[in-house]
């Protein structure tokens, strides 16, 4: 009874701080599950009438407790492989976002030197122009 009060509060302990734990954890917690349930049914089958009501229901409720930890433990792991989903995705966001940018910055800095060349193309127009007009002038006179 003091073993099984002892799982008793182990069980309790995980059941309020579940942490996530690897497959081997999965594994030995299904085989508990399966011993537990093994020494359920021999102790029901020994003590067929002997037993008290209070031992059975603590025998069930550990059981009981055992798959809820168990459904705990796997919803713990689909939230860890939830985020860790996310967080790649998050990653290729990212690095799209900043392929962008750079893209931008590139297709910015070549406009700007368009723009820097025409614009010295359209000075140095407008200057050859003013030079033959002026010489016109001075030749009208």
């Amino acid at each position: 009874r003091d073993n099984l009060q002892q799982l008793d509060k182990l069980l309790q302990q995980i059941a309020e701080n579940p942490e996530p734990v690897g497959d081997d954890f999965e594994k030995s917690l299904a085989t508990l599950e399966h011993r537990i349930q093994l020494t359920l049914e021999d102790s029901l089958r020994i003590s067929e009438n002997a037993l008290d009501g209070n031992l059975r229901e603590q025998l069930e409720s550990l059981s009981f407790r055992l798959k809820e930890v168990n459904k705990l433990v796997r919803e713990s792991q689909d939230q860890l492989n939830s985020g860790e989903d996310q967080g790649e995705q998050a990653f290729k966001v990212g690095e799209k976002a900043q392929n962008i940018i750079h893209e931008a910055q590139e297709a910015l800095k070549a406009v700007d030197s368009h723009m820097i060349k025409a614009g010295k193309k359209a000075l140095q127009d407008a200057q050859e122009r003013s030079r033959k007009f002026g010489e016109g002038s001075e030749k009208m006179y």
